[in-house]
């Protein structure tokens, strides 16, 4: 299969991304005992489609499709701008890729739901809808300023941090600490 914005990647993914045999088991678990499971990411449908096929399709029969882990999937979430603006929800289809009408005022989403898929939005109205705010959220992120930091400083929601990440992180915090520190005081 061939997805559009991937080109010959999508023909070898094993090649780019590196498989969790545990993935699937891990979400599985956190599903078990209860927990809400959502797919927050600045990507588009069709690169998130690819992926998350490529990670969870086939790992349990308990979920045939990658989506069925997840209880909400937002793309294209443009983050930090989905923490920081107040940017509509729009439901799109996964078959098209297009954005679909919906019934709300101005095609405005109204509640989230377990089968469909939303680009944009915001963090204040995900809290609304889902009724799950702050410190009863679990976010994990993989970019310590965009993701991590102003995220727990802002909305309260606990975070953990994908460490791959963290050597570049770390290196480049060092490096600009003082304009870091500059930043920090016009909070």
């Amino acid at each position: 299969w061939i997805t559009y914005g991937l080109g010959s990647e999508s023909q070898n993914l094993p090649a780019y991304i590196a498989k969790d045999s545990l993935l699937g088991e891990t979400l599985h678990k956190l599903r078990s005992s209860g927990k809400k499971l959502f797919v927050l990411t600045n990507s588009l449908w069709d690169y998130t489609d690819c992926v998350m096929k490529y990670l969870l399709d086939g790992e349990r029969k308990a979920y045939p499709s990658w989506r069925n882990y997840f209880d909400i999937v937002i793309v294209g979430g443009a983050k930090p701008a989905f923490f920081n603006e107040l940017r509509p929800f729009v439901q799109i289809d996964p078959a098209t890729n297009a954005p679909i009408s919906t019934n709300g005022q101005n095609g405005e989403i109204k509640h989230l739901s377990r089968d469909k898929v939303y680009q944009g939005g915001n963090v204040v109205a995900f809290e609304q809808m889902t009724g799950i705010k702050g410190e009863q959220v679990l976010y994990i992120g993989d970019h310590i300023y965009g993701d991590i930091l102003r995220l727990r400083k802002q909305h309260m929601w606990r975070t953990a941090m994908v460490l791959q990440e963290l050597e570049r992180e770390t290196t480049v915090s060092e490096r600009l600490e003082a304009q870091i520190q500059d930043l920090d005081l016009l909070d």
